[in-house]
């Protein structure tokens, strides 16, 4: 499999004051998988992001999940241009 991550995308929400957040179900996370990835591509809308890094209780946690869901804030969405339910994100390399 050439792309390290791939997540179906299930929702994209605006909440005010943090920005974009993107759920999905990551079906695959290589081991050699970037644990925090900085850039990535939704396929289906043809953009490119940033997702910030998870934290819990403000501390850092790593990405390696694999057949779960997830959400996360994304940065760099242009509004005209916002992933849709079904959408595929993959790692921008």
């Amino acid at each position: 499999m050439k792309n390290k991550i791939i997540m179906s995308v299930s929702n994209v929400l605006k909440i005010k004051g943090i920005g974009y957040v993107a759920s999905g179900h990551i079906y695959h996370w290589a081991d050699d998988a970037d644990k925090s990835p900085q850039n990535v591509i939704f396929l289906s809308a043809n953009c490119k992001a940033s997702i910030q890094p998870i934290e819990i209780h403000n501390q850092s946690r790593p990405f390696e999940i694999n057949d779960c869901n997830f959400g996360f804030v994304v940065s760099g969405l242009d509004k005209n241009n916002i992933p849709k339910a079904g959408d595929i994100m993959v790692e921008d390399s």
